[in-house]
């Protein structure tokens, strides 16, 4: 764990009671809104419970920041999520958007509802594994790893998907992969073409792109 040494023997803190504001998404009229509710408390894991309790059970994203002291609220910092209405452009950023998706769908699983997000929209994450399975996967539901063919894509694109992740998967575990550039940009006109054919069923999450690549428009 990263850190410094601080001294505790002072006899004054700053920020003894921070400030934290949450993000509420909610999806209406065909569009995300947000609402914003700032929080001061000690006890940020009752306030994550908290927000699954109230949002995530009422069909709402949430995300969570600390706003720095002394800023007014313009200079924050993510702890969990980040403004969903934003497309990721950013390794940091598509993780923050999986999580908030996936607990979202995890509450919907558990309480036997669609495993859909608020728009209605499923969620299908492409990366790679061994084995031979994948490299499509709807997690919290029967489809996983997902079958090109419950997903409605055609037999040529499951082909080229199933090529892409035997490349992928054929060596061994220890070994590099071969041409890693080709087969990266590959994957990336392989997720533009299932995103096109699940345009109005599902958000096609690109998760085998790496930590140094941006998003797929930037390969």
């Amino acid at each position: 764990m990263d850190g410094g040494p601080v001294d505790v023997e002072r006899e004054e803190w700053i920020g003894a009671e921070p400030l934290f504001r949450l993000f509420v998404f909610s999806y209406e009229a065909g569009i995300y809104h947000v609402e914003a509710f700032d929080h001061w408390c000690r006890d940020v894991t009752r306030l994550i419970a908290d927000a699954g309790y109230y949002y995530t059970d009422s069909d709402k994203l949430w995300s969570l920041a600390l706003i720095h002291e002394g800023s007014r609220g313009t200079d924050m910092t993510w702890l969990s999520g980040y403004d969903y209405r934003i497309a990721p452009r950013t390794f940091a950023e598509r993780q923050a958007r999986r999580d908030m998706q996936l607990r979202f769908l995890a509450a919907r699983s558990r309480s036997s509802k669609p495993v859909v997000l608020p728009d209605g929209l499923r969620v299908i994450r492409m990366f790679p594994e061994w084995g031979g399975a994948g490299p499509l996967w709807e997690s919290f539901t029967d489809n996983y790893p997902a079958d090109p063919r419950r997903l409605g894509l055609s037999r040529g694109l499951a082909a080229k998907l199933e090529a892409w992740n035997e490349h992928w998967g054929s060596r061994h575990p220890d070994e590099p992969l071969a041409d890693p550039d080709s087969w990266l940009a590959e994957g990336v006109e392989l997720h533009a073409e299932v995103q096109r054919a699940m345009a109005e069923i599902a958000e096609v999450a690109p998760e085998f792109l790496p930590h140094e690549r941006q998003s797929p428009e930037t390969l």
